[in-house]
């Protein structure tokens, strides 16, 4: 961490060449899950703020660590390097709520949890060109969710050099107990992976997709969080095409050329209400295909079409409507048993 002797010594005349206001300097620091080779001490600054007034410093160093692998009843050493990584905001205050811009006021967030992403997103740019560069596919873009629940900020005032401690919370990944589960549930869990085993459950693949999607969320990967949602519909909607079509009497060569030929908005609009009934308007203000269509559908394409990045709030809401449409899927499924028998079956597979 920056100590005076080091401001004095290695960092004040760095900011003032970039005619910083150095007043403040907010840091903490953070161990990377993985090594970024750069050298002890090596140093990047840039300017984030549209007001020009506060810059991002990030310092790295490495330090030796030993891991002990097991094998059979003895172990071996292996030698290796943690890079961590100084987060450093500089500027002139940290009392803030707002300012303004060509007279419009704009409100900034909770102001730790700002400078923290504004810093995260610095090392996240050299982490990235970093991967991308040496091709490095173990070097990633990190979350607040790859890091400890809590970290520990120091405020400093360099004109008298009062530091301040701040105990800032990450997330909320923190190591509890979990309740056992029931002797009852222990077997319906066995029939479950069971039928996962024998390819029985249809939906495995969709269901599979709909928990990356959460985790996604979990670890702040918004983009992908919405990406892993759609593909859940999708892959749910085309495997009761393919079911439909199965049970028909199709061929699997006349199957796989329908599947070809069926755009998925087509399946959407006409195949799936032929054979389920129920509202499958994507106009229909409030219903679930709706509210599906609108909050995931077209965020998703947005993502994947022209790099939109989702805010939280809506990659909450894209998820949500995805499992609402999902079980909106399951109910009509239900009210179709009479008609799909095996497939009521198969959609109540539950532990």
């Amino acid at each position: 961490m920056i100590t005076e002797e080091t401001y004095n010594k290695s960092f004040k005349n760095l900011f003032e060449s970039f005619k910083i206001d150095q007043k403040f300097i907010l840091q903490t620091k953070i161990e990377l899950p993985f090594q970024i080779p750069v050298p002890d001490g090596y140093s990047v600054i840039s300017n984030f703020d549209v007001r020009n007034e506060y810059w991002s410093f990030l310092h790295f160093t490495s330090r030796n660590i030993e891991k002990r692998i097991n094998i059979f009843d003895g172990s071996i050493a292996l030698k290796t390097k943690k890079t961590e990584v100084i987060l450093c905001v500089v500027g002139p205050e940290f009392k803030f709520d707002f300012y303004k811009k060509e007279d419009v006021e704009i409100t900034l967030s909770d102001e730790y949890s700002y400078f923290f992403d504004k810093s995260l997103d610095h090392l996240n740019a050299i982490n990235i060109a970093y991967s991308i560069h040496f091709q490095d596919e173990y070097v990633y873009q990190i979350t607040k969710y790859d890091l400890p629940p809590v970290c520990g900020y120091e405020l400093i005032n360099t004109t008298n050099w009062f530091v301040e401690s701040i105990l800032f919370a990450l997330n909320s990944k923190i190591d509890v107990e979990i309740e056992e589960i029931t002797q009852k549930q222990c077997i319906a869990l066995q029939s479950f992976s069971n039928h996962i085993i024998t390819n029985e459950y249809l939906f495995i693949h969709s269901e599979k997709s709909l928990l990356l999607a959460k985790n996604r969320l979990n670890k702040g990967l918004f983009s992908e969080a919405v990406t892993f949602a759609q593909t859940a519909v999708e892959l749910k909607i085309k495997r009761l095409f393919y079911y439909f079509l199965e049970t028909e009497g199709l061929s699997t060569y006349e199957i796989s050329k329908e599947m070809e030929s069926t755009p998925f908005m087509s399946m959407i609009k006409k195949e799936m209400s032929k054979r389920l009934g129920g509202v499958w308007d994507i106009t229909k203000e409030g219903s679930e295909i709706n509210n599906w269509y609108n909050r995931c559908y077209l965020l998703r394409n947005r993502v994947v079409h022209i790099g939109y990045n989702p805010e939280l709030k809506e990659t909450e809401q894209a998820l949500n409507d995805a499992k609402i449409f999902l079980l909106y899927l399951v109910e009509l499924i239900t009210i179709q048993k009479k008609n799909y028998p095996e497939l009521f079956k198969n959609v109540k597979i539950e532990l």
